[in-house]
């Protein structure tokens, strides 16, 4: 019986990593990371001789909180058993977290340790963690305390992507830490007992040491049953998100708004479950009341408005018919008052804030007519939609060889999404500014028969207030030419004799 209860969770752990060939895992030291540690070494040694196909690095983390009076202990217990068992080890400190309480720490604390963890990750590297099935069941319980939905109550996956191509696995989630407690003892392994897992004022420990015994004495499979719970919860939402995201897909815009219209005319379950979607796919969970008070404060305020709603560090504005998620970094960023002097002699110059650079070359008198036709009579700039496309072969071998060869360095590329821009060249009295203010007189856009306000501009064209601060404008002395990637006045008319072209690269790495 004890051997089956051994094959179990070997087979459980051997089916979960599953031809995975690097691992890093997560090793407090206790119990539950002990065993794992154990078995993971077994399949090491067994696949070394008999299936070296299948064979794993192996190395540990450790986390010291420092919170503890035996951390220091504990750590130096991690890295002697992991010396022992030939097996490399880390020992990361998290930084002193001052502003915790007594509610939060355990939150806290599992945010340091998962940042630590995503930076030590190597390439295709996966994590592996001991959750286990009765931590399973204290994470459904803590959702029912919360009011957690079915997103909230699937709690744990047994396999996750972690970020980017890293995957969170924790092959012992459907085993009980009966289980491991009796595999410990057979094995006579050593681990640590932490004291402060006794301290029922945690809510976890509450659960763990108060309820889920009283549980599993009048129902013996609570765990296994609390677990089925997560799984079908987990499908549903599965099933539900793939649902919701064509619905998205069709209110999603290019720059990542959403347009709201359509969910005015559906009912507060569907709308609310579209929201809370759109949300969570920028890795943010708005509770039910976050999602009321969004509708009700942002979506359904006054047309003419410009309301806004803080959702953990971004905020959710509302222009025109759309909703955007933004940073707050990113809507706190306004320039202004800022003038550049964009001397002769150079191709380049660097935007403020990390905005981006702007190239400019003028334009061989043999190949005017060719740029300008690529320009249609309508349009005051281009956008390459694509990386390599037709417009950046045609400039980079055919027209402006020389120059572009100094603007953008060889094996770089044109970025995705560079506006360009054909204007008039500055006369030889003319300085050449990049400014970022704000334009009180009205401008004539060329090709358009009337002068208009830049706010009336702005709206016209959808841009919204956030963006308006840090589009960058295109004088010569005190007469305006063009916003950049955006329109050309009058003044700056391409049609004329000597030309040249710009390129907006927002955000462009230039050495």
């Amino acid at each position: 019986m004890k051997k089956r209860k051994e094959n179990s969770l070997n087979q459980q752990t051997e089916i979960n990593i599953n031809n995975h060939k690097k691992i890093l895992l997560a090793f407090s030291g206790g119990l539950d990371s002990t065993v794992l540690l154990n078995i993971l070494i077994k399949l090491q040694n067994k696949y070394k001789i008999y299936q070296k196909k299948k064979f794993f690095s192996l190395r540990a983390i450790h986390i010291h909180h420092g919170l503890h009076k035996k951390a220091d202990n504990w750590a130096l217990h991690c890295k002697n058993e992991c010396i022992q068992k030939n097996i490399p080890i880390n020992i990361i400190k998290i930084p002193k977290i001052i502003s915790f309480t007594r509610k939060n720490i355990e939150a806290k604390m599992r945010n340091e340790r998962y940042k630590i963890l995503t930076k030590f990750l190597l390439p295709n590297e996966i994590l592996v963690t001991a959750h286990h099935q009765d931590d399973q069941a204290e994470t459904i319980l803590l959702a029912l305390k919360r009011g957690s939905g079915p997103n909230g109550i699937k709690s744990m996956s047994p396999d996750i992507l972690f970020i980017k191509k890293n995957k969170l696995i924790r092959p012992l989630l459907n085993c009980s830490r009966e289980k491991l407690e009796k595999y410990a003892k057979q094995h006579k392994l050593n681990w640590i007992q932490d004291e402060s897992n006794l301290d029922i004022n945690f809510d976890r420990n509450f659960l763990r040491i108060n309820i889920l015994p009283i549980l599993k004495k009048r129902w013996p499979w609570f765990s296994n049953s609390a677990a089925r719970t997560a799984q079908l919860c987990s499908n549903q939402e599965i099933l539900l998100n793939e649902l919701l995201q064509n619905i998205l897909k069709k209110l999603i815009q290019k720059d990542g708004s959403i347009r709201f219209t359509k969910l005015i005319t559906l009912n507060t379950i569907q709308r609310t479950a579209l929201l809370r979607k759109w949300i969570t796919n920028k890795k943010i969970t708005p509770s039910k009341k976050q999602l009321e008070c969004l509708w009700n404060n942002v979506v359904t305020s006054k047309r003419d408005s410009a309301p806004k709603f803080k959702l953990s560090n971004k905020f959710i504005c509302r222009f025109q018919d759309r909703l955007y998620l933004i940073s707050e970094k990113k809507i706190n960023k306004n320039i202004n008052n800022i003038i550049l002097t964009w001397n002769k002699q150079d191709k380049k110059i660097k935007l403020p804030k990390n905005l981006g650079i702007i190239f400019r070359c003028s334009i061989k008198k043999n190949y005017e007519n060719i740029i300008k036709n690529l320009f249609s009579q309508n349009k005051h700039c281009i956008t390459i939609q694509k990386e390599n496309s037709e417009i950046e072969f045609i400039l980079s071998n055919l027209l402006i060889k020389k120059h572009f060869e100094y603007m953008i360095p060889k094996n770089k590329i044109i970025k995705k999404n560079t506006k360009i821009q054909i204007v008039r060249s500055p006369k030889k009295n003319e300085t050449t500014f990049i400014r970022f203010e704000k334009i009180h007189n009205p401008i004539h856009i060329f090709n358009q028969k009337k002068s208009k306000t830049l706010k009336k501009i702005w709206k016209e064209l959808s841009i919204p207030p956030w963006e308006r601060t840090k589009i960058p404008f295109l004088f010569y002395n005190e007469k305006l030419i063009a916003a950049m990637g955006i329109f050309v006045t009058k003044e700056g008319n391409k049609n004329c004799k000597k030309a040249q072209l710009y390129f907006y690269c927002k955000n462009f790495e230039h050495p």
